[in-house]
């Protein structure tokens, strides 16, 4: 593939990055979603990507893939979420995961456990030892990739990787894919949040100076992450055809 292709490929994740700004305190909101690469590289490489795509070998780059669609869940705090993946007309997977936004070196508290997975409408057994969070889950480039990139410590838990030998589920044709899952550890987030407001209040009511005003300089730095995802995640997906 050549490097121009490359380049614009991750250059359309970077935008679509641009839309998902990480959250800075406990008020806000997290997404999770199902990543995903399918044997003939249908994929879905990261949660900032918000189009379907597969790679067209004729245009020698990614275009829309039509007939599948996706479902995400919005984490407000501890609970059970779930999420989707339906239509996906292929032989098999690559790579399927369930993948967060959620920075677990700002949020080490965060845990997920998948609780069900459900494959073309019917509930199946896991294997919840390889289907567990890890911590050091694609934080960087590897042995099978040219390109060196850096990939922000989120929270995901893989179904299957075949690059790494992990297969929680049998590696077969989905066309449903519904993982149902739990978030914990917010509430001690929630806490520290209110500490320091109650911190910053105190400070207002005394007229203590502690800072300049919000320049939004936070968001601006996890939009730049998420688009180093985008780069190193669609460099990574033509590697390994």
């Amino acid at each position: 593939m050549k490097i121009r292709n490359i380049i614009s490929a991750a250059a359309a994740c970077a935008v679509a990055a641009a839309a998902l700004v990480m959250p800075t305190s406990a008020e806000d909101s997290y997404v999770a979603g199902i990543t995903w690469q399918s044997s003939s590289y249908y994929f879905r490489n990261n949660i900032a990507q918000t189009e379907l795509l597969y790679w067209d070998n004729d245009l020698g780059e990614a275009a829309p893939l039509e007939g599948a669609t996706y479902t995400d869940a919005t984490i407000t705090g501890d609970g059970t979420y779930t999420v989707e993946l339906n239509g996906v007309k292929d032989g098999g997977w690559n790579m399927l995961k369930l993948e967060t936004n959620i920075d677990l070196d700002a949020t080490p508290d965060i845990k997920l456990e998948i609780t069900d997975v459900e494959l073309n409408g019917a509930s199946v057994d896991f294997d919840k030892e390889a289907a567990s969070m890890s911590d050091g889950a694609a934080t960087a480039s590897d042995d099978y990739s040219d390109w060196d990139f850096s990939i922000a410590n989120t929270g995901r838990i893989q179904l299957i990787n075949v690059y790494d030998n992990i297969a929680a589920i049998p590696n077969d044709t989905y066309e449903s894919v519904k993982i149902t899952f739990t978030v914990s550890g917010m509430s001690a987030e929630a806490a520290d949040a209110s500490d320091a407001t109650d911190a910053g209040a105190a400070d207002a009511a005394t007229g203590a100076d502690k800072g300049s005003p919000d320049t939004g300089v936070e968001g601006i730095a996890a939009v730049a992450g998420l688009a180093v995802v985008a780069a190193g995640a669609l460099a990574i997906s033509r590697k390994r055809k």
